[in-house]
């Protein structure tokens, strides 16, 4: 994992270089993420933090299932590489997204996360509090 304040890097690469592929290592459910759905396996790598908490990049991938999140603690920012996912808030607005799109989840949202088999994507979290570890 790098971090600006430890490196001459003046940019960062999220994810695997091309013909490469890294081990991902299982994941935390994040505060206020519960899963819904029994069996579901999380696993990520993290690509970047800025080491105080303002700042994480990864990959974040696991199988098939719902998540309620609750009071998100970080503006998350999300690429979907593998899979659909459907996001439905509180007030039951939902939609859905695909391989190529990307997303925007503001901290503070209440919601269901639900996502197919083979799921993965990249995340920015942005202003998380400590506690957090996911995408």
């Amino acid at each position: 994992m790098d971090s600006i304040l430890s490196t001459d890097k003046t940019f960062f690469r999220i994810g695997e270089m091309p013909g490469s592929r890294e081990q991902m290592v299982p994941a935390e459910w994040p505060d206020g993420a519960t899963p819904l759905s029994d069996g579901m396996s999380p696993y990520h790598r993290e690509f970047y933090n800025d080491g105080a908490g303002r700042l994480k990049c990864g990959i974040w991938e696991c199988n098939a299932g719902n998540i309620e999140l609750c009071d998100c603690a970080a503006d998350r920012v999300c690429f979907i590489l593998r899979g659909t996912l459907r996001l439905t808030d509180r007030r039951r607005h939902s939609e859905a997204f695909g391989v190529g799109e990307c997303l925007v989840i503001p901290r503070g949202f209440n919601g269901v996360w639900s996502q197919s088999n083979d799921f993965a994507m990249t995340y920015v979290l942005i202003g998380e509090s400590g506690a957090e570890q996911r995408g």
